[in-house]
Parts: C-alpha cells; sequence; structure tokens
C-alpha cells in the first residue's frame, strides 16, 4: 500500500495529458578520486505497480457556459419587484393590491433562461417555456408563494455546448474585443511578428484593465455651503 505519496510519487501535465509516477530511490557504492569509497543517492521514476481506485484528485476552475446564444450586451432583461408570487403550478405573475397584473413582463421571451433571487422557496436558473406581458412560465411546477419578498428576476445567458461563428462569447463587449487583441497577437506571434505581437498585447491589458476600472464604484459628497473645496 503506498504510503507519503507527496515523496514517492511525481506527476506531469500538459494539456490534456496527465502522467503519474512512482518515485524510486537506492543507494550504489563508488571510489572517489582520492581512493575512498563512498554511498551515493540515486532516484529514478517508474510507473506505478499499484492501482488506486480514485486516488487522483484533480482540482481546476471551469468557465460555465464559455459561449452564448445571445450577445449579453443584449440578453440583459430584468425586473425586481415586491408584488411577484408564485403560483402552485409554473407560473409567476405580478398582481398589484387591487387584484391588477402589472404587465411588467414583456422585455422576456421563450426559450430565455432566468434566474430567481430574493425569494423563500424558489431561487435558481429557469428555462421559460411560457412568457407573456402577464407572467412567466416553465415546464415543472413552482413551490406556491404569494407576494411580499423583493424578488429580482434577471435574464441569464442560454449555454451553447457546440458553438458556432454565430455564438457569442460569455464576455462583456470590453473585454470580448480584448480576447480579439489576444487573438491577433498570437497570430502575429506565430508569423514571427514580434512588433505587432507587443501592440496587440498592450491593447489588450488596457482593455482588461478598463474593464476592471469600470467595476470601481464613485461615491461622490454633496458639498454643504461655506465648504473648502
Amino acid at each position: 500500500m503506498s504510503y507519503d505519496t507527496n515523496k514517492n510519487f511525481a506527476y506531469y501535465h500538459q494539456g490534456k495529458v496527465f502522467h503519474v509516477y512512482r518515485i524510486t530511490r537506492s543507494v550504489a557504492r563508488g571510489i572517489d578520486t582520492n581512493g575512498v569509497t563512498k554511498e551515493y543517492g540515486l532516484t529514478d521514476t517508474l510507473y506505478p505497480d499499484e492501482t488506486i481506485t480514485d486516488g487522483i484528485r484533480v482540482e481546476y476552475t471551469a468557465l460555465h457556459n464559455p459561449f452564448v446564444e445571445e450577445d449579453r450586451e443584449t440578453s440583459n432583461s430584468q425586473i425586481s419587484s415586491n408584488d411577484i408570487s408564485f403560483s402552485g403550478n409554473n407560473f409567476i405573475s405580478e398582481v398589484d393590491d387591487d387584484g391588477n397584473n402589472m404587465g411588467n413582463f414583456g422585455n422576456f421571451a421563450i426559450g430565455d433562461r432566468i434566474r430567481v433571487q430574493g425569494s423563500t422557496s424558489n431561487d435558481g436558473e429557469y428555462s421559460l417555456t411560457g412568457a407573456s406581458a402577464t407572467g412567466l412560465g416553465k415546464s415543472d411546477n413552482f413551490t406556491a408563494e404569494t407576494k411580499g419578498q423583493m424578488i429580482t428576476i434577471t435574464q441569464v445567458p442560454v449555454g451553447v455546448s457546440s458553438p458556432t461563428e454565430l455564438s457569442h462569447l460569455n464576455l462583456n463587449r470590453m473585454l470580448s474585443l480584448a480576447c480579439v487583441d489576444y487573438l491577433k497577437a498570437m497570430i502575429a506571434e506565430r508569423d514571427g511578428d514580434l512588433e505587432r505581437k507587443e501592440y496587440y498585447m498592450r491593447n489588450f491589458s488596457k482593455k482588461v484593465s478598463d474593464n476592471e476600472s469600470n467595476k470601481n464604484k464613485i461615491y461622490i459628497a454633496q458639498s454643504t455651503s461655506y465648504a473648502v473645496k
């Protein structure tokens, strides 16, 4: 049985290739230039000589839905209200205190994917099988829930498992343009044009930096009378 696996095993990883090796250690004797016999430690690697079920755990970060059907700039419908309720079947509605449907779901369409937040029992992501100005529906039932909570329903991009030239990156406009610069830099590197590669890499880094700076919140404090500016 293996022990001290961090000392007795090593691995090699490149792309999708993952090799595991067993480290072997041995001792050899030799005579140095002064005629003294000494022992030398020898290390070698071999393929493992035993099978361990579930013996390797690989942890990694994955991008959820790297390609989507629609441009993220256009798939951004959202509604927040404390008048949203869930029926015991498959319907979401928004009704005011007088029982009138408020008709605020017109920006959603059949096939859209939505994320529900703020509810008591129905938070999650769902694909719409029904959509109109008066309500949204899905294939299976919601948990019945009356209005009162501040519920937010947001459209989220629909993932594409087999992307084509018509698919979109699941990134905002700035990062999508940054990807274009990066690809141009890699093409320039392949062609041996290092000056053009550096030009596009600078553009790539600038767009990534601009995207991060766009997330910064700016707070403006109103100055009072006689305040020093």
